[in-house]
């Protein structure tokens, strides 16, 4: 077990082996499969900016072109799981009212539209496939998406909350240090940093098993003390945020400043494209296709050499009266004389006649690359080649479907659990008190609400007139008040809604989360709806028969069919 003299040796040597250490994948292959994570991800942004890691220029200074195959990929595979705002929706579960998780969906598309939270959605689609893995972070009552270049863990867990050390790397400028008022030494922090030639402060937020003596020193009066671990010390999860990591005083000794250290729960929440065994990282569409870009990247360099000197013009002759070179010394009109006997000015074949060669290697690989990405003309959108039989296009588009609503499906059950565990309850918070939802909607929306709008208003009518001791208007006169009240709420283009206080709140494990579509299958959903039209179709009045009406929509809620626009 490794022993620490203070935070700044460990989270040093917790550094130095994330940064430069190799772990193996497999036993017994250390030559073949050795990871190291920082490459990895180094070698991602090089590709993803068609950039060689070397030099772009060979040993004769010819340009290398770097033919990018990779980021076509990474966009095709970020609009296949693309999921908007507007695809969550709350279930009511059985036997539990409709209108609370109605109107519980409308009003939380509406606060994540105005919050950080689509362009988190955003970013999260977008890293997933490029990167493989992505880490939501939760600062206060928001997401963050964390940059893999600034983050560091044990490269061979499988999961974060596994990691024995996280750090989380910030770059800040001393303006910035004014936004965390709980942070101390905060004065030295910044003229430390004035007397550098850096741009920025490098402040690293850690996490990990700490002994509590720790905890208690530096939780005192955040200063530097040098300690040693007891045997079997209490060991607490804790964070730390340390600036000026590798400084030390003229004994050196640890000069670095601790701004904030105390007890926390780890706050990363990690989801991967494609694991791979004995590594945290996942494997996304670029490092998938690092074989694929080098062999591209040399058939074109060598074509591209290729062409370059079958363009050039070289002549032969035994006859050493002519020019040097006919392209600068001749000009045009000129008279060329040679020696007696000798064999004239023959031109060198310098023509290529590989091009077919390079047209193969181009259509291998780019047929592997389309294999392991999915990447298919019934995906893009282009035409399949002519000839292919209407039968295996369909078959193809069924696999293309499949591969990705997988991976769709994968990303909506994790930003479920992102939603339930961590959003959904700050949502709660401004919702619990009572307030008027500005509702606009379409057409279908508006006549929902405006029915429930109708028969609210009608019911307390007909209640406020049997109470003062009036009669129960008869079925005509309730029908008549219901449509003015339609009519009216027709003429405005926003429905003000008051939801009391409170509304929401025993509901909160009655209602479930849809986002991906995986517990409800669309196709039978369009056969149910077409079976239920053609039975109101056929007798419209079953509606009015209470027990079959409740039947019937607990059938529809069941699978996942709101029943709520059929109620009349």
């Amino acid at each position: 077990m490794k022993t620490y003299t203070n935070i700044f040796d460990k989270i040093r040597q917790e550094r130095d082996f994330f940064e430069s250490g190799h772990i193996v994948l497999i036993n017994g292959l250390e030559h073949k499969l050795q990871f190291n994570q920082r490459q990895t991800l180094n070698r991602i942004e090089f590709y993803s900016n068609s950039t060689y890691e070397g030099s772009p220029v060979d040993s004769e200074g010819f340009p290398k072109p770097f033919f990018d195959i990779v980021n076509f990929p990474v966009d095709v595979a970020s609009k296949s799981i693309d999921i908007d705002t507007k695809d969550f929706r709350f279930l009511a579960e059985e036997g539990q009212p409709y209108w609370p998780a109605w109107y519980f969906t409308r009003e939380f598309r509406y606060w994540i539209k105005d919050t950080w939270f689509a362009k988190f959605l955003n970013e999260i689609r977008d890293d997933l496939p490029r990167y493989g893995s992505v880490v939501a972070k939760k600062v206060g009552n928001k997401l963050e998406n964390v940059n893999l270049h600034l983050f560091r863990c044990h490269p061979a867990i499988k999961w974060l909350r596994d990691s024995p050390f996280i750090h989380d790397v910030h770059l800040l400028q001393p303006y910035q240090l004014k936004e965390f008022p709980a942070w101390k030494n905060t004065k030295e922090a910044i003229q430390k940093f004035q007397g550098t030639d850096k741009f920025e402060m490098e402040i690293t937020e850690a996490y990990g098993y700490v002994p509590k003596s720790w905890l208690a020193i530096y939780d005192k009066d955040f200063a530097l003390k040098l300690t040693s671990v007891k045997a079997g010390e209490e060991e607490v999860y804790a964070m730390f945020i340390v600036y000026g990591l590798d400084d030390k005083n003229d004994a050196g000794l640890d000069s670095g400043l601790v701004l904030f250290a105390q007890e926390a729960e780890n706050p990363y929440h990690d989801l991967h494209w494609k694991r791979v065994k004995g590594r945290w990282l996942g494997k996304g569409e670029v490092e998938n296709l690092f074989e694929e870009q080098m062999a591209e990247n040399k058939t074109v360099y060598s074509e591209m050499r290729g062409l370059d000197w079958s363009s050039k013009i070289f002549f032969q002759t035994s006859d050493t009266q002519l020019a040097r070179n006919l392209l600068t010394d001749a000009r045009n009109g000129d008279i060329l004389r040679r020696e007696k006997n000798s064999e004239g000015i023959q031109r060198i074949d310098t023509i290529g006649r590989a091009l077919p060669e390079y047209r193969n290697q181009h259509d291998i690989w780019g047929k592997n690359v389309r294999e392991k990405t999915f990447s298919f003309e019934s995906t893009t959108g282009e035409t399949m080649p002519s000839g292919t039989p209407f039968r295996l296009g369909a078959l193809l588009q069924r696999a293309v479907e499949g591969h990705w609503s997988g991976k769709k499906e994968d990303f909506g059950l994790w930003l479920k659990e992102i939603i339930l565990n961590f959003i959904l309850p700050e949502f709660k918070k401004k919702a619990r008190a009572e307030h008027t939802i500005n509702f606009f909607g379409d057409e279908e929306d508006l006549e929902l609400v405006d029915e429930a709008i109708a028969d609210a208003k009608l019911r307390k009518e007909i209640f406020d007139k049997l109470e003062a001791g009036g009669n129960l208007p008869a079925e005509a006169v309730r029908a008549m008040a219901k449509q003015k009240t339609k009519d009216d709420l027709k003429r405005l283009n926003q429905r003000l809604l008051k939801v009391l206080e409170g509304f929401y709140d025993n509901r909160k494990y009655k209602l479930d989360l849809e986002i991906t579509g995986e517990s409800v299958d669309f196709s039978s959903s369009i056969e149910s709806l077409t079976n239920i039209m053609n039975l109101l179709a056929r007798n419209p009045a079953i509606l009015q028969v209470p027990i079959i009406r409740k039947t019937l929509f607990r059938i529809m809620n069941f699978i996942g069919i709101s029943p709520i626009g059929y109620k009349d």
